[in-house]
């Protein structure tokens, strides 16, 4: 199993520092109404008693540089995989849904519930992120056994075509311009940095039609994958 604190401290050392220095990177598609990428994303939904607390981090932040993109409570989630991640062109249209529900199903159902805690925070190159734990590996027996499906089904996909994903953090800010108050800025994340945002139980794996953020006005539910 991963070691979730080695990985998220290396994000922060391999960030923090270029972040306060001013070269972090922009995210273009948030200054434009013109984002037609689209993917196909299995997620997990925080309840309110996570995102609310996550929600008091993010208005602290907004205090120091209202310009950033912050995450509506309504759109956070963490991604389990996907599917296909998001480029301009794509649609459903292109897919037999059915086949890749019937794909993904097995994984799913003989999977148990199983915990995340959202404790801390951690920064990137281009955002922030919270900080997500599993106590078992139960999350990403599921992913592996996903990704041996559909190397079986022979359906198209770009699974782990960015990266190979094992953790389980949520990203809630995006940076859409230079920050202007990059110390204060770091100073709520340092302050932020171990906080315990809370745990939940897993229950359901929602297979949804998204756009880059998730933002719930694009997202069509595909989907909804209830745990044994």
């Amino acid at each position: 199993m991963m070691d979730l604190d080695k990985h998220y401290q290396w994000l922060y050392e391999n960030s923090v520092q270029q972040i306060r220095e001013g070269l972090h990177r922009t995210d273009p598609f948030l200054n434009t109404r013109e984002d037609h990428r689209r993917g196909l994303t299995l997620i997990i939904r925080p309840p309110e008693s996570v995102t609310d607390r996550v929600k008091f981090f993010l208005d602290e932040l907004q205090t120091a540089d209202p310009a950033q993109y912050y995450q509506p409570q309504s759109d956070m989630h963490i991604t389990v995989l996907s599917v296909f991640n998001c480029f301009e062109g794509f649609g459903l249209g292109r897919l037999q849904l059915e086949d890749y529900i019937n794909t993904v199903a097995p994984c799913i159902k003989c999977s148990g519930k199983f915990k995340i805690d959202l404790k801390g925070v951690t920064t990137a190159m281009d955002g922030v992120m919270i900080k997500g734990y599993f106590v078992d590996d139960s999350l990403n027996r599921m992913r592996d056994c996903i990704r041996e499906s559909f190397k079986k089904s022979g359906l198209d996909n770009d699974i782990d075509a960015r990266y190979r994903i094992d953790a389980a953090h949520m990203t809630v800010v995006r940076f859409r311009k230079p920050l202007k108050n990059r110390n204060s800025f770091l100073d709520i994340v340092e302050r932020f940095r171990n906080t315990d945002f809370g745990g939940f139980l897993v229950e359901n794996i929602d297979l949804v039609f998204n756009n880059w953020y998730v933002t719930e006005r694009y997202v069509r539910l595909l989907k909804r994958f209830p745990l044994s």
